[in-house]
């Protein structure tokens, strides 16, 4: 009797921390690894923090309409290895960012690198793959429009 109400205890405790874990990181299979989009941005936030750094930017898209865009790029412990400081970047900053588009056509990115005004460049070194298709933030708006 003891050894069923073990296994009853067990099932449930699994069955209450096996999604929590399934949620706990999303990989970077979200993202298009053929397209690289370009643009120039004014920084509206930056998050220095885990399990991501975030770039936060606002831009019109083709109807009018601002959108809030989220470039994820790696935690502060990996960027601080390719010169990154939670100074990096400050609301207003213009920036000119690379990075790989959602597959799914939502305002968010993965960081490739930013490029600051002064000629410094700062990447992560996420995954040294060929650039692919390079878009303008522009053509990739024009280009997701059509997605299904």
């Amino acid at each position: 009797m003891k050894a069923s109400w073990f296994f009853v205890f067990s099932a449930v405790l699994c069955a209450c921390i096996t999604p929590q874990l399934a949620f706990a990181h999303h990989g970077v299979s979200d993202y298009d690894y053929k397209k690289l989009v370009i643009a120039k941005v004014k920084v509206t936030r930056f998050e220095w923090a885990n399990p991501h750094c975030k770039i936060h930017f606002e831009a019109t898209d083709q109807t009018g309409k601002v959108e809030t865009w989220t470039v994820e790029a790696h935690p502060p412990s990996s960027m601080v290895e390719h010169g990154w400081t939670r100074q990096s970047l400050h609301p207003g900053d213009e920036v000119t960012l690379h990075f790989r588009p959602g597959k799914d056509g939502g305002p968010i990115g993965l960081l490739v690198k930013a490029e600051f005004p002064t000629g410094l460049e700062l990447d992560q070194n996420f995954l040294l793959l060929p650039a692919g298709e390079t878009l303008s933030l522009e053509e990739w708006q024009k280009a997701r429009s059509k997605l299904p």
